[in-house]
């Protein structure tokens, strides 16, 4: 059996997490659009995934708010699945807080492929309109 270095299983583990939350986010739009506007599907859920499993974080309706901002930016899973996931929750809930979704989906993953770096450093490049690196 092949051994793996700890920043592999973490980087493998937080790809597995962010693509975990796209998918819970999808499946609350989807909700959503089939209850209706003010359904309170978010708080169920989130009553329903503490009560299912009291010891885990990360379901707080706030959290589940982000999840489902999450693929309502990025509707298409292969993008998350190659440039998104390799970048922490964290920075990707910075990222659907400072930024307009509708302004930079597409620009986004590309920046992020290209320069490997955190939301605090891309932040200037996303706003100006990043074209690449400088020849």
């Amino acid at each position: 059996m092949k051994k793996h270095s700890a920043p592999a299983n973490i980087t493998f583990a937080n790809a597995a997490m962010v693509l975990l939350y796209w998918d819970i986010g999808w499946m609350i739009l989807d909700r959503q659009e089939r209850a209706g506007w003010g359904t309170r599907v978010i708080d169920r859920l989130a009553a329903d995934l503490r009560d299912a499993f009291p010891d885990m974080k990360g379901f707080s309706p706030r959290n589940l708010k982000y999840m489902r901002a999450f693929p309502a930016a990025w509707p298409k899973r292969a993008i998350v699945q190659e440039a998104l996931a390799q970048i922490t929750w964290r920075h990707n809930v910075t990222r659907i807080e400072k930024l307009k979704a509708e302004a930079y989906p597409a620009k986004y993953p590309d920046i992020v492929s290209r320069c490997r770096e955190t939301i605090p450093a891309l932040y200037p490049a996303i706003v100006a309109g990043f074209q690449g690196p400088t020849p």
